[in-house]
């Protein structure tokens, strides 16, 4: 079938070069030439063309990734974790096998910080919160070993959040990623976590203050991919009071029913 396409197609090339010849003198390899060349301008046009048309799409996906990071750097995560804070009663099925799943993760070559950020929280509903604090530590090593600075720095995150609902405050202050100067301005959930820090410890001065840094970066963050205020709402200092007050007596009453917390 394909022999007989070609031999159609060099019959009609023969024909359009003959009548070529008749009409206006031209021989038939020069015309078959120039038919040669108008099919190859015609491809090279049609793929630049194509290239150009899937420019947008390809900007589309750069927009959703750009505004699901600004998500995760403007607290989004972090903010829901402290609001939606429960203590799981009894471990369930669905939470077992979370520290497999967590060590799987991490040693993906592209973390998917959204997913890591969901097991961490897993882990600590499951009571094996110290279990994930020695699997983070020993990913953030090797991840320090293979110069992987940025994976480096969003394990030391996880960590940091993980020690706080673990009652460690001043474990979590020490951790690197919040008090990286060369960071700092460009990542909202490093004041969102010392304003959590601050008020699990009482103080509520330092607390507002971090509170108001969190709101202000979050907004820079966000209207840089514009992005509105999602939800939930952090406008109301006094809202996020009485949440760390709520969660911060949840983990107390954690600490009473398990002394080995």
């Amino acid at each position: 079938m394909l022999n007989a396409c070609e031999d159609s197609l060099y019959g009609e090339m023969a024909k359009f070069g003959a009548y070529l010849k008749s009409e206006y003198g031209i021989s038939p390899s020069t015309a078959i030439s120039l038919i040669l060349g108008c099919v190859c301008l015609f491809m090279f046009v049609k793929r630049r063309w194509g290239k150009k048309q899937e420019k947008p799409k390809q900007k589309l996906k750069l927009l959703q990734r750009s505004k699901s990071v600004a998500r995760m750097h403007g607290g989004d995560l972090a903010l829901r974790r402290l609001y939606e804070y429960q203590v799981a009663e009894a471990v369930p099925h669905a939470l077992e096998g979370s520290d497999l799943v967590l060590k799987g993760l991490l040693q993906e070559e592209h973390l998917d910080l959204k997913k890591l950020q969901i097991v961490t929280a897993r882990l600590e509903m499951a009571g094996q919160e110290e279990k994930g604090v020695t699997i983070l530590e020993d990913a953030k090593r090797k991840n320090v070993n293979l110069n992987k600075s940025h994976h480096v720095y969003e394990i030391d995150m996880l960590l940091a959040e993980l020690l706080i609902y673990n009652g460690q405050h001043n474990e979590a202050l020490k951790c690197e990623c919040l008090n990286d100067q060369n960071v700092i301005e460009h990542d909202a959930r490093r004041p969102l976590f010392q304003a959590i820090i601050y008020g699990m410890q009482q103080n509520w001065g330092k607390a507002e203050h971090f509170w108001n840094e969190f709101k202000y970066l979050r907004q820079e963050i966000l209207s840089g991919v514009g992005q509105g205020e999602p939800e939930p709402d952090v406008a109301d200092f006094t809202a996020f009071k009485r949440v760390v007050k709520r969660v911060q007596n949840e983990i107390e009453e954690k600490k009473k029913r398990n002394p080995n917390y």
